[in-house]
Parts: structure tokens; C-alpha cells; sequence
């Protein structure tokens, strides 16, 4: 995180505080905070990004275009719900240098971001099917400082049932992507990816858009190597 990305998060999060009290919804929904995500993150940034779906899997390497090393744009794919939620922490960069921000009481007003913890009740893992990481798995999220932890965290815990591309970092799971790669699954197991659909003009991501338009949950398994286990 940097001072640049916090303040494209406070710029997402007065847009969709706009909009919540021009009347637009009544609530906070997940359509709202997929917008939210969409729009916190300069993704036309990203050196590296997935040309499709199989390229997003965690079977699917590339070498970085920063390091040179072979890496993967997630490490686990999995459907679920999101079941409860905890707030993570409260972060400043005002007055700090480098990328690094300061730490500060969660409810304090300087705080530029907020992290929370998410929890995700695991259904069926994706990708790849020779992993099990449990029942549960805490997934942070990143939000602006300004928006509803409370009201973010209510949609997605109301959201039903998604597919979440995940990586793997020394604090524990994250939504690939800086949370670009989070979806949703219908009842005929159709895949929509909502952050994808709402992403700004000039991002990278047009083709892994296009590419999991259709989807179901089987098509995005068969695009690796091996096939959607259910948890039994």
C-alpha cells in the first residue's frame, strides 16, 4: 500500500458515499462494494495481469514482468460464503514516507484505510484440487477510510454464494488482485465477476472480463488441469 492507492480508496469510497445519499440504493449492496473495489485500484498499473481465466488460475505461471521469477496470479480458487467478518486495522500515511503508512486506533479519523478480516465458509476448491485449506479461511480485505466497514462487510456477508481467486501473502489470504478477482455464483452455477464487469475505462482486465463471461463454476475447474472437487 501506498499513498497513491490510499487516496485512489478514500476517492472510490466519496463515490460511492455520493451515491448512497443521492438515493441511488437504500443500502449497501454487493454490487456496491464490487464498484468499490473496482474503483480503489489503478489497475492499468499492474505490470502483469491474466489474459484469461486459465491464466488466473493457480496453475496457470508466467514470469514477472518486475522480478523475472515464475509466479501465479492466485494461489487457491474456491466457491463459498462469507460468514462473519472482524475489523483488521486502521492505517495513516500522513506525515510517513515510503510505503509504509502508521498505525492507528480503529475508529480514528486520520485513518486513510481500514482493513477487515473476512470469514469464508468454503463449499468447493477450484483450484487446485490437491489442496485443503479447511472449512474456513480469513480473507482481508482492504476498504478506504471513509467508507462502512459495517455496511461493506453486511453485503458481503449477505452476498450468497461467490468464487474467490485468492493469494497466499505473509498476513494470510487476500482476493487476488487487490480484490479484483472476486465473484459471484448463481444458482445454475453461472460465475459472474462483478469487480471485473464494473472496472474503469484503460484497465488491463477487458479480456479475463470477456473471457469469464458464461462461466460456470465446472468451466472455470476444466480451464486448469484437474476438476472442481465438492468438500465432502
Amino acid at each position: 500500500m501506498t499513498p497513491r492507492v490510499a487516496r485512489a480508496l478514500a476517492g472510490s469510497a466519496a463515490v460511492l458515499v455520493a451515491a448512497l445519499a443521492a438515493g441511488a440504493a437504500p443500502r449497501t449492496t454487493f454490487t456496491d462494494v464490487e464498484r468499490l473495489i473496482a474503483n480503489q485500484h489503478q489497475l492499468s498499473d499492474y505490470a502483469d495481469v491474466p489474459g484469461s481465466v486459465a491464466d488466473a488460475l493457480p496453475t496457470g505461471h508466467y514470469v514477472s514482468a518486475a522480478t523475472g521469477q515464475h509466479v501465479t496470479f492466485s494461489d487457491l480458487v474456491v466457491t463459498g460464503r462469507f460468514t462473519g467478518w472482524q475489523p483488521g486495522q486502521a492505517t495513516t500515511w500522513s506525515g510517513q514516507t515510503g510505503i509504509h503508512g502508521r498505525h492507528v486506533p480503529w475508529d480514528d479519523p486520520r485513518a486513510e484505510t481500514r482493513t477487515i478480516t473476512l470469514t469464508l465458509t468454503v463449499d468447493t476448491v477450484v483450484a487446485p484440487t490437491t489442496t485443503d485449506p479447511g472449512t474456513h479461511l480469513d480473507v482481508t480485505l482492504t476498504l478506504p477510510g471513509n467508507s462502512s466497514p459495517e455496511a461493506v462487510a453486511g453485503a458481503l456477508t449477505a452476498g450468497g454464494e461467490v468464487i474467490v481467486f485468492l493469494s497466499r501473502t505473509p498476513d494470510g489470504w487476500t482476493i487476488a488482485l487487490d480484490g479484483a478477482l472476486l465473484g459471484t455464483v448463481a444458482p445454475d452455477h453461472t460465475i459472474t465477476l462483478g469487480v471485473l464487469d464494473q472496472a474503469p475505462p484503460g484497465t488491463l482486465l477487458p479480456a479475463l472480463a470477456a473471457d469469464a463471461h458464461g462461466m460456470t463454476v465446472a468451466d472455470v475447474a476444466a480451464a486448469g488441469p484437474a476438476s472442481a472437487r465438492p468438500r465432502t
